[in-house]
C-alpha cells in the first residue's frame, strides 16, 4: 500500500486548494443539512419543555361556589399542585374586555403556571399596587414595564345588575396598579393575543379588597397532574365525584395547547422534509463535485496499470483524498451546525423554546454525520471503483459506447450538425480523455426542477386554503349574536342560509372533546365534511381526523358520550374540519351533533354549564354584506365575525418561505450541475472541437453546439422532473394537511408550471455563454499539439 499513500499525497500536495474547497462545500452543506434537522427535534419538543419548565396546569375547574375547600383534591394521589382563583367583578379597560381574577392563596405563578420572565421582574410577596402580567395582557392593553394600570371593580350589589352592555362605572376599589413585569405562558404561544389576555391580580390585593368586591362567578382552581394531561380524564370524575357533577365544569387545560403542537408538528415535518431533500441533492452535488477530482486523477491510470498497481489499489489511491475530504468536512458540519443552532427553532417554535440559543443535540449532530460521512463515502467509493475499472476495460481497447437515440433521431430529423453533437454531448458520456460525468449532471438538473415544480405546488395548496374559508372549516360567511331573533334573520333579505350553533364540552371514550350542536334553521349551514357525510340524527356525529386517530374511530363505529346531563352511543358518521371560532377549538380535533343530540347530554338550558350559541350565516349572492353586518351590529350589540385563519394554517404562513429556500437551494444545484457539466465537456472535449473547427466547423456553430447541449440536459430535466415535481408536492401536501386536518387534495398551478419551462430554457442559455464562448475561441493549433 506505500504506493497508494505515495500517490494520495501526491494528489493532497497537487490539488491542495482543490481539497480545501470541497472541505469546505461538504462542511456548509453538512452542516445546513445538520442544523435543520437539529432544529427539527428541538421545534417539535420547544412546547413540551416550555409547559414542563413552567410546571403548567393541566386542568381548570370553575364551580358555582363561593366557599371552596381544595383538600380533597389535594389528596387526590395524582394531583402535584393546585392554586385557586376568584373571578373577581372588575375591568382594566373599557374598550378592551380582558377577564379579571386574583389569586387566592398565592400559589399562582409560583408552585403552578410559573410563566418566563421576559421583562422586568416579577411582584413582591404580598403586594397589593404592583404585579406582572402576560405577554398577551401587555400586547392586549399596549403596557410595558413601568406603566400603570387602572383596576376599576364592582361592588357585591352591582353585580346581579351587570349586563355587559352600557353597564355603570364600577362603585367599588379603583387601584392603580404598577406593572412590574411582563411574562410569556404557554397559553401566550399559538393563540391570538386578545383570546389569551387575562389579568391575575396578587393574592394581596384580595386580602386587602375582597370584601369590597363582586364576584362574576364561583371560585375556580387550576390543577397540575403527576401523569399529565393523560390523567385528565380520570380527574374529571374525581372532581365531579367530590363536588357534585352539576357544580363543577372541567376543562382540559391542553385545550389550549392542541394548536401549539399541531403548529409545531407541521412545521417540524417541513423542516425535516427540508433536511432531506436538501441532504439528497447536497449528496449530488459533492459526488459530483467528488468524481470530477476522480475523473481528472484517473486519467494517468493506464500507465499505473500497466506497471502493476491492482484495480484495488488504484481505487484506494482515487478514494483516499475524497474520505480525507469527507472526514474534514463532517467535523466542519458539525461545527456550523452547533454556530447555526441559535438560530432555531423558527416561528411559533421560537416563542416557546425555554432555553433560547447555542444548543447541542449529541444525538441529532452525532447520527446526522455518520449517515453524511457514510452516504457520501459510498458515493465517492462506487465513482472510484468505476473509474479505476474503466482505466483497466480502456487500455483493453473494450469500451462500447451507447449512441444517443435522441441524438440519432436528430439526424436523420436533418436537424444539423451542431444540434446533433450538442446533443450526443449531453447525452452520451464519452470515452477514455473526452469522458464526462453525464448521469450526475442530469440528475442534478431533474433534482433542481423537482424542488422548485414541488414548491409551487404546495404553495399553490397553502394559498388556497389560506383564500378558502370553507376549506378550513368556515362553511358560512359570518358568526351572529343570538341576541338577534331567529325569525328577524330568516327574513332579512341578505341571508341565504342560517343556522345556530352551540358549543360545549364532552367526552367521547373518556376522551374531552369540544363538540358543537348545530340547529338548521334556513337552508344547509354546517361545519366542513372532508368524508361521509354530516350527521342527520341524534345518534349520529361527525369527528376531527385526529379525534378518529386518538380514539382509534373511523366512519360506521360507536363511541360513548357523556355531558353533564346524560350519557348515550353516538354512531361515527363523517369527519370533519373545525373552524376556529375561539382559541380552543382545534382544526382536527372535535365534534359535530345534530341540535338534538347535542341535548342529548346537555340540556338546553346554558346556564352554568360554561357553552354558549352563535347563529352561523350565510349571505345571499349579490347581497351587501357590509350592510347587513352594520345592521346585525346595531340590533344585537355585537358585530358579527367573519372568517378567522386558524392559528394552525396562521403559523404555518409565517414560515411558508422553508419552501422557496429549498426551491432556491435546489435550483441553485441544478443550475451549478449544469454549469458543471457545460465546463467539464467543453475541457474534456476541446480536441473534438478543434477536429470540428478542422473540418469547417465555424464560431456560431461551435458556440449552438455548446447551447444544445444545455437545452438538451434542461430538457431532461424538466420532462422528468416537472411530473416528478408535481407528485413530490402532491406528497408533502398531503402530508402537511393531513396533519392539519384538512383536505388533502393539492392545487396544481398550470400557468406557472408553463411558464417554467420557457424560464428554464433561457437560464440554460445565459449559463452556456460563457462555456460557449471559451469552446469558440480556442486555439486550433495549440490544441491539437497538446492532445
Amino acid at each position: 500500500m506505500g504506493a497508494v499513500r505515495v500517490l494520495v499525497g501526491v494528489t493532497l500536495r497537487r490539488r491542495w486548494r482543490s481539497v480545501a474547497v470541497l472541505t469546505l462545500v461538504v462542511g456548509v452543506t453538512g452542516g445546513a443539512v445538520l442544523a435543520t434537522v437539529a432544529g427539527a427535534r428541538r421545534t417539535a419538543s420547544s412546547f413540551d419543555r416550555f409547559v414542563e419548565e413552567s410546571g403548567t396546569a393541566d386542568a381548570f375547574v370553575a364551580t358555582d361556589l363561593h366557599k371552596l375547600d381544595v383538600t380533597p383534591i389535594e389528596r387526590l394521589p395524582d394531583v402535584a399542585a393546585v392554586t385557586v382563583i376568584d373571578p373577581v367583578a372588575a375591568e382594566v379597560a373599557a374598550d378592551k374586555y380582558v377577564p379579571v381574577a386574583a389569586s387566592v392563596d398565592g400559589h399562582y405563578g409560583r408552585s403552578i403556571d410559573r410563566a418566563r420572565l421576559i421583562a422586568g421582574r416579577r411582584e413582591r410577596r404580598g403586594a397589593v399596587d404592583e404585579m406582572a402580567i402576560t405577554e398577551s395582557t401587555a400586547k392586549t392593553l399596549g403596557l410595558g414595564v413601568g406603566d400603570y394600570a387602572t383596576v376599576h371593580t364592582y361592588t357585591p350589589q352591582q353585580v346581579p345588575l351587570l349586563t355587559g352592555q352600557n353597564d355603570p362605572p364600577g362603585a367599588g376599589p379603583t387601584v392603580r396598579m404598577r406593572i412590574v413585569g411582563v411574562e410569556r405562558s404557554p397559553s401566550d404561544v399559538g393563540t391570538s393575543f386578545e383570546e389569551s389576555a387575562v389579568i391575575v391580580l396578587p393574592s394581596g390585593f384580595l386580602r386587602r379588597y375582597g370584601d369590597q368586591i363582586g364576584r362574576n362567578a364561583g371560585l375556580a382552581f387550576r390543577v397540575r397532574l403527576a401523569s399529565g394531561h393523560t390523567g385528565v380524564p380520570a380527574f374529571i370524575r374525581a372532581a365531579q365525584r367530590i363536588y357534585g357533577r352539576e357544580h363543577v365544569e372541567v376543562q382540559p387545560v391542553s385545550f389550549e395547547s392542541a394548536t401549539v403542537q399541531d403548529q409545531l408538528s407541521v412545521l417540524s415535518t417541513g423542516l425535516l422534509l427540508l433536511a432531506a431533500v436538501a441532504a439528497l441533492a447536497g449528496v449530488v452535488a459533492i459526488g459530483q463535485a467528488i468524481a470530477r477530482e476522480m475523473f481528472r486523477d484517473a486519467v494517468e491510470h493506464p500507465a499505473l496499470h500497466a506497471i502493476g498497481m491492482t484495480t484495488r489499489e488504484r481505487a484506494a489511491a482515487l478514494l483516499g483524498p475524497a474520505a480525507i475530504v469527507i472526514g474534514a468536512g463532517t467535523l466542519t458540519a458539525i461545527a456550523v451546525a452547533l454556530a447555526a443552532s441559535p438560530l432555531m427553532p423558527i416561528g411559533v417554535a421560537g416563542r416557546a423554546e425555554p432555553a433560547p440559543g447555542m444548543s447541542f443535540d449529541g444525538l441529532a449532530l452525532s447520527l446526522g454525520a455518520v449517515a453524511m460521512a457514510a452516504l457520501v463515502l459510498a458515493v465517492a467509493a462506487i465513482a472510484a471503483w468505476r473509474f479505476a475499472r474503466r482505466a483497466v476495460s480502456s487500455d483493453q481497447g473494450d469500451v462500447r459506447v451507447r449512441p444517443s437515440a435522441i441524438a440519432r433521431k436528430l439526424a436523420n430529423a436533418r436537424a444539423g450538425p451542431a444540434a446533433v453533437i450538442g446533443v450526443r454531448m449531453a447525452l452520451e458520456k464519452g470515452r477514455d480523455r473526452t469522458a464526462v460525468p453525464v448521469r450526475s449532471a442530469l440528475i442534478g438538473t431533474v433534482v433542481g426542477v423537482v424542488g422548485v415544480i414541488a414548491t409551487l405546488v404546495f404553495a399553490t395548496s397553502l394559498d388556497r386554503l389560506v383564500a378558502t374559508p370553507r376549506r378550513y372549516g368556515w362553511g358560512w360567511d359570518v358568526l351572529a349574536s343570538t341576541r338577534l331573533k331567529a325569525s328577524d334573520l330568516r327574513r332579512d333579505a341578505a341571508v341565504r342560509g342560517l343556522s345556530e350553533a352551540r358549543f360545549f364540552n364532552l367526552e367521547l371514550g373518556g376522551r374531552p372533546v369540544n363538540a358543537i350542536g348545530v340547529r338548521r334553521i334556513e337552508g344547509s349551514v354546517f361545519p366542513t365534511i372532508l368524508a361521509g357525510r354530516a350527521p342527520h340524527r341524534a345518534s349520529e356525529v361527525a369527528l376531527g381526523s385526529e379525534t378518529l386517530d386518538d380514539l382509534d374511530l373511523e366512519p360506521g363505529d360507536h363511541v360513548r358520550a357523556s355531558g353533564p346531563d346524560g350519557r348515550g352511543t353516538l354512531r361515527v358518521v363523517g369527519k370533519a374540519v373545525f373552524a376556529s371560532v375561539d382559541d380552543r377549538a382545534v382544526l382536527a380535533d372535535g365534534a359535530v351533533l345534530t341540535e338534538r343530540g347535542l341535548a342529548r347530554f346537555v340540556a338546553n338550558d346554558d346556564a352554568g354549564k360554561g357553552g354558549y350559541s352563535v347563529y352561523l350565516v350565510r349571505f345571499a349572492a349579490g347581497a351587501s354584506q357590509t350592510a347587513a353586518i352594520h345592521r346585525f351590529a346595531r340590533e344585537s350589540g355585537d358585530t358579527p365575525e367573519g372568517p378567522r385563519l386558524p392559528p394552525e394554517v396562521d403559523h404555518l404562513t409565517q414560515v411558508d418561505q422553508l419552501p422557496f429556500v429549498l426551491a432556491g437551494f435546489l435550483a441553485l444545484l441544478a443550475t451549478l450541475a449544469l454549469i458543471h457539466a457545460l465546463v467539464t465537456a467543453s475541457r474534456s472535449q476541446r480536441r473534438d472541437f478543434a477536429v470540428l473547427r478542422v473540418l469547417g466547423f465555424v464560431r456560431r456553430q461551435l458556440r449552438s453546439a455548446v447551447a444544445w447541449h444545455a437545452s438538451a440536459v434542461a430538457v431532461v430535466g424538466l420532462v422528468v422532473g416537472i411530473p416528478l415535481g408535481v407528485v413530490v408536492g402532491k406528497l408533502a401536501w398531503g402530508r402537511v394537511a393531513a396533519g392539519l386536518g384538512v383536505a388533502t387534495d393539492a392545487a396544481v398551478p398550470l400557468i406557472a408550471l408553463i411558464v417554467t419551462i420557457p424560464a428554464a430554457l433561457i437560464l440554460a442559455g445565459i449559463v452556456a455563454v460563457m462555456p460557449a464562448r471559451g469552446a469558440a475561441h480556442a486555439h486550433t493549433a495549440v490544441t491539437l499539439r497538446t492532445e
